[in-house]
């Protein structure tokens, strides 16, 4: 484990709220963090692809920008030393509970549906790859993403 990802967790999202809501601020962050985890995770990523998840995680979320900044040099950290990148995944498996990774599935389709409300192919692959990370059901993601697509329409 990196300590200071393991430091960051406990400050910012070990403490989510008991009744888990999407706009728990604590949860979007943990969703930003699963998504750069999984974009940095990926071997070919153009930094175009990159760029854009910064942004849709900007629109969609409202992060204060100095912790958005820490967990985009905190994923790069971890590229840059980890085989597999899924520390923030594996934290978020191990402490959050059904209610709040049910939550977390429907801030991560918000996150890619955010500016033009289309879902390319990359961007699924992402919220499906930071969904089994943290170990999100796969019944949790489908009723997230009807619930968000129910909404945009």
């Amino acid at each position: 484990m990196i300590p200071e990802i393991q430091r960051f967790f406990e400050r910012y999202l070990a403490q989510a709220g008991a009744d888990a809501a999407v706009d728990d601020p604590r949860l979007k962050l943990a969703a930003a963090a699963l998504l750069e985890e999984a974009v940095h995770g990926e071997r070919v990523c153009e930094p175009a692809e990159i760029d854009e998840v910064h942004l849709s995680i900007g629109q969609a979320f409202a992060l204060p920008r100095e912790q958005l900044e820490a967990v985009i040099e905190l994923t790069e950290i971890e590229a840059r030393r980890s085989v597999e990148c899924c520390e923030f995944g594996d934290l978020i498996r191990s402490h959050y509970g059904g209610q709040h990774k049910a939550c977390l599935a429907e801030l991560l389709w918000r996150a890619v549906y955010a500016g033009d409300r289309y879902v390319d192919d990359f961007e699924r692959d992402l919220v499906l790859k930071a969904a089994a990370m943290a170990g999100i059901s796969e019944q949790a993601l489908m009723d997230a993403c009807r619930r968000v697509i129910g909404a945009i329409h």
